[in-house]
C-alpha cells in the first residue's frame, strides 16, 4: 500500500484533526480504523478510563454522485471505526474536553465571550493579528492534510504538513469545493447547513488557536461590517491595505505571509515514506477538474500564493451591507424554505447567506454574507479558498452572531431545521459534517451558542444561566438583537440611513433607550421573556 506522508517537521504524539497523525499511516487506512491510544491509560480512546470507545458510526451517509468524491460517504472511504467519546470528553483519542470545559477530568467550565473587533483596544487588536501570523508560520503538530489527486482509493492517499492556519483553510476548501457544478449546493453553502457548518468551523479554528497559543481565553472577534460602507479594517494596523494591483502592502504582515521552509525529518516512522519539498500555501482555485483535490501550489508564484483584495472593485457589490438589511432579514419567520437551496424564498438562511434581497426575500439578489465576500473582491471572493484571507474568520463570526439573534427571538425556531426530502445531501439534519472528525451532525449545532460555552457581547445571560442544560434553555433571558444594539448606540437615523432612517427617527422622536432591555413581542404560545436581568448585565 503506497501511503505517503509529506513531512516538514518532527512527528509528535498529540493528535486531533480531520486527519490526525496517528491515523495517517498505512495500518490505520488498511484497517479503516482511527482509534488512537490515549497515552495516559494506554487504551484506545481512553476506554479503560471511561472516556470513550472505538465504534462504527451509525447511519453513515452513502455516496450519491461520484465514487471518486470521498466526501459523499464521509468518513467511510478512510475510516469505518472511530473514537466515540462519553460525557464531557472529546477528541480523536477522547483525550480532550468538550467546548467550554477543561481540567484533567473536564470538570471545570468556562464561558467564552466573543467581542467585536471594533470593541477591542489597539493592543488587543495587535495581539490578535500577531496570533494569526503565528498560526500561518507554525506547522500544525496535530494535523496533516490530504493532497491526493486520486481520492477514490484510500490506499494511495498522500498527506503532508501544513501550518495551523492552512489546515483551517484546507478544511473550508474540502467542504466548499463543488460536488458536481458551482451552481449546486456544496457541503457548506446553498443549503440549510450553511449556518451550522460555519458555526462548527469557527469553533474548530478557536480550539486550534488555543492549542497553538496555550491561551484558553483566546476568542475569535467578529467584524461588524455595518459600521462603515467601506472596509474600515483594511488598514496597516489591522487586516492590511491593498495597492492598485490588489496585492496587500507592507507593513501589513498579511502582505507576504511567510512560507515555511524544509524542516527536520527526525523521528519519522519507518513505515512512512518522506517526501521533502518545502511547504507551500494553498493555491487560488481555478475551477477546473472537480475531482482533483490536489490544491497545493507548485511554487510561490505571483498571483497564486499572495492574498489579494480590491474593496468595492466588483460592480455587483460597491459597498458593504447596511444595518437595515440585517434588520429586515431578522423579520423573516422561517429558517429555511423549499427548495432549500439558493432559490429558497422568504428564508432567513438564504437571505443571510446572500442569495435573496433582504428587502424583498422572494427576489434573487446579492446581499449580506455574499455581498461582503464580493465587495472585498479578491481571494476571499473565490468560495473554496476564501478562508485564505483572515477576514473570512471575523466576517463569519458576525454571521454567526446574527444567526444567534434569529434563534433567540423565538425558542420554537430550534425545531425549524428542515427535514424535507428535497434537502441536499450533506445538508440534511443527520448528515455528518464534512470533513470534521470527531463526527458531528448538522442538527447538533442548530442550537444556542451557550451549549458550546460561548456567547457574544451584550448577550443577556445571568451567571446561573451560563451552563444551563438544553432542557432549561427557555429560562435564559432573550437578548437584544443586533439591530437594536446598534440602534440604541447610534440612533435610528444613522443605523438605517437614508429616507428609511430619517422616517423612523421622526416617528419615534429621537428614540431614547428604554429603561429595561428590549424584548420581542409575545405571540400566541410564546412563553414570554425570561427573568429580569441584573442591573450590571442590563446596562451593557
Amino acid at each position: 500500500m503506497a501511503v505517503r506522508l509529506l513531512l516538514a517537521s518532527v512527528l509528535v504524539g498529540s493528535v486531533s484533526a480531520q486527519f490526525p497523525r496517528a491515523c495517517a499511516h498505512a495500518d490505520a487506512l488498511k484497517s479503516q480504523t482511527c482509534c488512537p491510544v490515549w497515552e495516559r491509560d494506554g487504551s484506545a480512546c481512553g476506554e479503560k478510563s471511561g472516556r470513550g470507545s472505538c465504534q462504527s458510526p451509525a447511519g453513515a451517509q452513502a455516496p450519491r454522485y461520484s465514487g471518486r468524491d470521498f466526501r459523499m460517504a464521509w468518513p467511510s472511504t478512510f475510516y469505518r471505526r472511530l473514537c466515540f467519546c462519553k460525557g464531557p470528553f472529546s477528541g480523536f483519542d477522547c483525550g480532550e474536553c468538550q467546548e467550554g470545559r477543561w481540567g484533567p477530568q473536564c470538570r471545570r467550565r468556562h464561558l467564552t465571550v466573543r467581542r467585536g473587533l471594533h470593541e477591542m483596544s489597539r493592543a488587543e487588536q495587535r495581539r490578535f493579528v500577531e496570533r494569526l501570523v503565528l498560526a500561518k508560520s507554525t506547522v500544525s503538530r496535530r494535523y496533516v492534510i490530504l493532497v491526493s489527486r486520486n481520492t477514490s482509493d484510500a490506499g494511495s492517499a498522500k498527506f503532508r504538513n501544513a501550518s495551523v492556519y492552512d489546515v483551517c483553510t484546507w478544511v473550508q476548501y474540502m467542504a466548499a469545493k463543488p460536488i458536481r457544478t458551482k451552481e449546486e449546493p456544496n457541503f457548506a453553502h446553498m443549503g440549510p447547513a450553511f449556518a451550522v457548518w460555519h458555526r462548527r468551523y469557527l469553533l474548530f479554528f478557536e480550539r486550534e488557536m488555543r492549542h497553538l497559543t496555550g491561551d484558553q481565553e483566546f476568542f475569535l472577534p467578529y467584524w461588524n461590517w455595518t459600521l462603515s460602507p467601506t472596509c474600515d479594517i483594511c488598514t496597516d494596523g489591522l487586516m492590511g491595505r491593498n495597492g492598485p494591483s490588489g496585492a496587500l502592502l507592507p507593513p501589513s504582515p498579511f502582505a507576504n505571509w511567510e512560507l515555511l521552509g524544509r524542516g527536520s525529518e527526525e523521528g519519522v516512522s519507518a513505515a512512512v515514506t518522506v517526501i521533502p519539498p518545502p511547504l507551500q500555501t494553498l493555491c487560488t482555485y481555478d475551477g477546473g477538474d472537480e475531482d482533483n483535490f490536489h490544491l497545493l501550489c507548485p511554487g510561490p508564484t505571483a498571483g497564486k500564493t499572495l492574498l489579494t483584495r480590491n474593496p468595492g472593485g466588483d460592480r455587483r457589490a460597491a459597498r458593504l451591507p447596511p444595518a437595515s438589511d440585517i434588520w429586515k432579514c431578522l423579520q423573516l419567520r422561517r429558517f429555511d424554505s423549499f427548495p432549500f437551496n439558493q432559490y429558497a424564498p422568504f428564508s432567513f438562511r438564504n437571505s443571510i447567506e446572500g442569495f435573496k434581497d433582504a428587502s424583498h426575500p422572494g427576489r434573487q439578489m446579492i446581499s449580506l454574507h455574499n455581498q461582503v465576500h464580493l465587495y472585498l473582491n479578491g481571494t476571499i471572493s473565490q468560495v473554496p479558498v476564501a478562508s485564505n484571507d483572515p477576514i473570512f474568520m471575523i466576517h463569519h463570526a458576525f454571521i454567526d452572531k446574527i444567526l444567534e439573534d434569529f434563534l433567540r427571538a423565538d425558542s420554537r425556531r430550534l425545531e425549524m431545521y428542515p427535514t424535507h426530502q428535497r434537502v441536499s445531501h450533506g445538508h440534511r439534519p443527520n448528515d455528518y459534517m464534512v470533513p470534521f472528525l470527531p463526527l458531528v451532525r448538522n442538527i447538533d449545532y442548530f442550537t444556542y451558542t451557550i451549549n458550546f460555552a460561548y456567547t457574544y457581547t451584550n448577550a443577556a445571560y445571568t451567571e446561573e444561566d451560563k451552563f444551563s442544560s438544553a432542557a432549561n434553555l427557555d429560562l435564559i433571558p432573550r437578548w437584544r438583537p443586533f439591530y437594536q444594539e446598534w440602534f440604541l448606540k447610534y440612533g435610528v437615523s444613522r443605523a438605517f440611513g437614508g429616507k428609511l432612517g430619517r422616517g423612523l427617527a421622526g416617528r419615534c422622536g429621537g428614540c431614547s433607550p428604554p429603561a429595561a432591555p428590549l424584548t420581542r413581542r409575545r405571540t400566541r404560545g410564546d412563553p414570554g421573556p425570561g427573568p429580569q436581568l441584573p442591573a450590571a448585565i442590563a446596562s451593557q
